[in-house]
């Protein structure tokens, strides 16, 4: 699952943490701003077996 994710983020995605279990996502790290934090959000949502996912990224 983190695989999928990672690739559905791309370049974006290279300084996030992602880490699954049981189909619950949690993201983390620092973002460029809120349009990225959102897409890493939704692109974990978009991968198939995703139940939920936690938005721990921040923006500076």
């Amino acid at each position: 699952m983190r695989k999928a994710i990672a690739a559905k983020l791309g370049d974006a995605g290279k300084p996030l943490e992602v880490r699954a279990k049981d189909g619950v996502v949690t993201l983390s790290g620092v973002a460029a701003n809120a349009s990225a934090r959102a897409a890493a959000e939704n692109a974990a949502r978009g991968v198939s077996g995703v139940k939920h996912v936690t938005n721990r990224i921040a923006i500076p």
